[in-house]
């Protein structure tokens, strides 16, 4: 299973970056929105996504775990390709998917080219239950913060950031130390 390829960009062509490494490129689908910062030249470290159809291979890469992540959720819904999976992470940003989400913001996900009201509904739902639970190592931290005597309104404030920071394979030992080294850096100028 692929997981991962850090390399040079030697080329960008309508949505794909090529990416070298010793003695092969990638091509790898990607984030129109990547295109605003990543340049050929860079050296670029992307979580790769393979998708397998009837007729073709494809390779999607991300700069996060957590874009990797909501990619994966994505395609987890009936009639929802890579493509219009993949729009809706070049239109917004985690963080932003999951305020829509959280707020049921039909008007921002049709403004993505594919999706309509319909499917906008149908994202919404199927996500809210799978992005938006309390996710036990989140609940697990909190109550560890708690337990060392932080305030609860400082740890929700940082909870946020931390969501961000987090993939399917953090421990709750290291979600705890990014959510103390996000207290103390911080404070409370979150």
């Amino acid at each position: 299973m692929l997981h991962h390829v850090k390399g040079k960009i030697v080329g960008v062509d309508e949505g794909l970056l090529v990416i070298d490494i010793p003695f092969i490129g990638f091509e790898i689908n990607v984030p129109s929105r990547y295109f605003k910062t990543l340049k050929i030249g860079d050296e670029v470290f992307l979580y790769l996504y393979l998708h397998l159809s009837e007729n073709k291979m494809e390779l999607y890469g991300f700069l996060t775990k957590k874009e990797k992540e909501i990619f994966h959720r994505l395609l987890k819904i009936p009639k929802l390709g890579p493509k219009l999976a993949l729009a809706i992470l070049s239109t917004y940003t985690p963080e932003e998917i999951i305020e829509i989400i959280e707020h049921a913001q039909i008007e921002k996900l049709v403004k993505v080219p594919g999706i309509g009201r319909k499917t906008a509904e149908r994202i919404i739902f199927e996500l809210k239950n799978g992005l938006l639970q309390e996710n036990p190592l989140i609940k697990e931290v909190k109550r560890r913060l708690i337990l060392l005597g932080y305030p609860e309104e400082l740890i929700e404030k940082i909870i946020p950031i931390l969501r961000q920071k987090l993939s399917l394979e953090t421990t709750v030992e290291e979600a705890l130390r990014e959510a103390i080294m996000l207290i103390v850096n911080y404070g409370d100028g979150i």
